[in-house]
């Protein structure tokens, strides 16, 4: 769907002010410059094209929050304590598995 042309970028290390220390990696954040002028405006807008059908069809689970508008981290986090305490209250056992891959998102 997006074109290959408007992929390309150059990343860019940038040094963090609050940072003193450049000889750490944790110093500089990486920026993407787009090839293109029309790749940000374009990128911005498919994930809008792409997720209209299956929001107005209702492909999407209600209790599915990531990546979608108006689904907040908060109404995920409302809701995982409303159902955990909804099937306590019946007496069954809730198990709650946490994972926080940290680095999984470096070129961020």
């Amino acid at each position: 769907l997006y074109p290959t042309e408007l992929k390309a970028s150059n990343t860019i290390p940038t040094h963090k002010p609050a940072k003193k220390d450049k000889s750490s990696s944790k110093a500089w954040r990486p920026v993407e410059q787009h090839a293109s002028v029309l790749a940000k405006p374009l990128e911005r807008l498919m994930p809008n094209r792409i997720s209209f059908l299956p929001e107005t069809c209702g492909v999407f689970d209600r209790d599915e929050y990531g990546g979608r508008l108006s689904h907040s981290t908060l109404q995920a986090a409302s809701s995982f304590i409303h159902q955990s305490r909804k099937h306590m209250d019946r007496g069954m056992i809730v198990t709650t598995l946490f994972f926080n891959p940290k680095g999984a998102y470096n070129n961020i």
